[in-house]
């Protein structure tokens, strides 16, 4: 993911929750430090999430 694609939908008017719905599928997402809805920093945040799978280890 992009982070100024995001900024763009985010300038476009779309909340987090209509950004997350077009950018996420059926998989899984983790968001290694946690998902943070704070507007100036929510592209960059969700930019680092990874669909889980058998590459992806999330620490406990």
């Amino acid at each position: 993911m992009n982070p100024r694609e995001i900024r763009a939908l985010q300038s476009a008017g779309l909340t987090p929750n209509d950004i997350l719905a077009a950018m996420t599928g059926p998989d899984v997402t983790w968001i290694p430090a946690g998902l943070d809805l704070d507007p100036a920093r929510f592209a960059d945040v969700l930019a680092t999430a990874r669909v889980l799978d058998d590459t992806v280890r999330p620490r406990h």
